[in-house]
């Protein structure tokens, strides 16, 4: 299927209802999983549509809440760890605490899945901050991310 927004949509050969698709912002390629959970295609489809039509304001909005609930946990304790070198040793690594605004630069939008007609997740790469976890913020009210939580997975 291709959508005048979203470009190309492929079915998901492990779920034939839902949908995935690639479209670019900021200069990197965004993968798009739309998933109906029930409810037509169309659903997620006019959510996605809704999101990406003002994106910018909506990766600073979440951002932001990545910002709110994760800075303080990365700087009490993700910013140190131990690696060990060829000879076996331990190497405590301490790297410096983040400003919010040094901590959200290096935030940069990877994927979006939309689910229904108002759960949208969010999944940032975060430049390796939290060991190569991901850092996703969920909206269950669409693009209004009003009660929008950020978490790390994986």
């Amino acid at each position: 299927m291709i959508d005048p927004i979203l470009g190309t949509l492929s079915p998901i050969p492990s779920m034939p209802e839902d949908f995935k698709g690639t479209f670019e912002y900021q200069d990197r390629r965004i993968d798009l999983i739309l998933a109906g959970d029930g409810k037509p295609i169309g659903e997620p489809i006019r959510l996605a549509h809704m999101l990406i039509h003002d994106l910018d304001n909506h990766d600073k909005t979440a951002k932001a809440i990545i910002a709110r609930d994760l800075l303080d946990t990365y700087n009490s304790g993700w910013n140190e760890y131990i690696t060990i070198q060829e000879d076996g040793t331990e190497l405590h690594v301490s790297n410096p605490k983040l400003s919010q605004s040094s901590f959200i630069a290096k935030l940069h939008l990877d994927a979006i899945n939309v689910t229904g007609d108002n759960m949208i997740d969010l999944y940032y790469d975060d430049s390796r901050l939290f060991w190569g976890h991901a850092v996703v913020v969920t909206s269950f009210d669409g693009v209004k991310f009003e009660n929008a939580k950020a978490r790390i997975e994986g």
